[in-house]
């Protein structure tokens, strides 16, 4: 009797023992597919559209909106070299930096000492008769951005003065000898050669050029709006 009885408990015993095995093992599986749902594998955040740091990141690294500096606006600049029609040409290059800072809506676009490129629009020495010297510049670009501007234009003094005390000199150079060769009319004809000397010499010879010395602070004026890329 007591034989028959272990042999009935075997009997159920495995049965529960296989559930409970199976149950354990659905368990575990359970638990393996919620670990891997609530920790995503590397580059799953990248593939959902999120590159490692979420929206917040993507709005810090959003590029800027480019500023736009009108027309009309003034720039002034500080030349590092000079420019002059007796030495310079149309064409030519130079280096100036920004001398003050320049602002839209209260934004610093461009600051104090930022770097300036420019170009000789025009150099046009003086006449020997008449016409003075004169001499234009453009900026051209700021911090490698292309700028277009009025040019700023110099105008040599006239030189009617300095002319004027040439032929004086002459004159009387003139005067002298004439009245040493015996006075009277010869000294007449001696203020005629003289005026007619002076008068050469500043024929011969062209007015004053025109001058941006080095470190003059001088302005241009934007022709067309400026778009500056931050």
């Amino acid at each position: 009797m007591m034989r028959r009885s272990k042999l009935n408990l075997t009997f159920f015993a495995a049965p529960i023992a296989l559930a409970a095995l199976l149950a354990g093992c659905s368990s575990n599986g359970s638990t393996a597919e919620a670990d891997e749902i609530s920790a995503p594998q590397p580059g799953e955040a990248a593939n959902n559209g999120d590159s490692g740091g979420g929206f917040l990141s993507k709005v810090g690294l959003a590029k800027a909106e480019p500023v736009v500096i009108p027309a009309g606006t003034r720039i002034r600049v500080r030349t590092t070299s000079t420019l002059s029609t007796k030495s310079n040409s149309s064409g030519e290059s130079f280096v100036a930096t920004i001398a003050e800072p320049v602002t839209v809506d209260g934004k610093t676009v461009f600051d104090t000492g930022d770097r300036a490129m420019g170009v000789v629009s025009f150099a046009e020495k003086s006449g020997r008769v008449k016409g003075v010297a004169r001499i234009g510049a453009q900026l051209t670009e700021i911090k490698g951005n292309p700028v277009a501007t009025k040019s700023y234009v110099v105008v040599a003094d006239k030189t009617y003065g300095k002319d004027a005390t040439k032929i004086g000199i002459g004159a009387g150079v003139g005067a002298a000898i004439g009245a040493i060769a015996g006075g009277g009319s010869g000294a007449a004809k001696g203020a005629g050669v003289g005026a007619g000397g002076g008068t050469g010499a500043v024929l011969a010879t062209r007015g004053d050029p025109a001058v941006i010395p080095a470190e003059s602070v001088i302005w241009f004026e934007l022709e067309s709006p400026m778009t500056v890329d931050n």
